[in-house]
C-alpha cells in the first residue's frame, strides 16, 4: 500500500496523516485563514506571522548579491541600517 504524504501548501513541510497537517495549519499559520497573514514577494508563500517569513527569507531566498536585502520583501537595500523603500521593514 503507497503512503499518503499531506504537504502544507505555505510552507511545503509533509505530514503522514491529514490530522497532523491540520494541526500544524493551525498552529502555524491560523492567522491566514484570519486575515491572509504576511507573505513571501519573491515566491508568494503566505505565513501566519512576520517572524515565519523572515525564517523563509532567510532559509529559502538566502542573500546572494552581495548587498543588503530586506528579509521581507528581497528588495535590494542601499546599505544596511536603512528602511527599505518597498515595505518599510528595517534592513540589517
Amino acid at each position: 500500500m503507497a503512503t499518503i504524504v499531506n504537504f502544507c501548501i505555505y510552507c511545503k513541510r509533509s505530514f503522514e496523516k491529514r490530522k497532523g497537517l491540520n494541526a500544524h495549519n493551525g498552529a502555524k499559520h491560523k492567522k491566514i485563514f484570519d486575515d491572509g497573514g504576511p507573505s513571501c514577494k519573491t515566491c508568494g508563500t503566505v505565513f501566519a506571522s512576520r517572524s515565519f517569513l523572515e525564517m523563509h527569507m532567510e532559509n529559502e531566498h538566502p542573500k546572494n548579491t552581495g548587498k543588503p536585502q530586506c528579509l521581507i520583501c528581497a528588495t535590494v537595500a542601499e546599505g544596511p541600517g536603512v528602511v527599505c523603500k518597498t515595505c518599510n521593514h528595517f534592513v540589517t
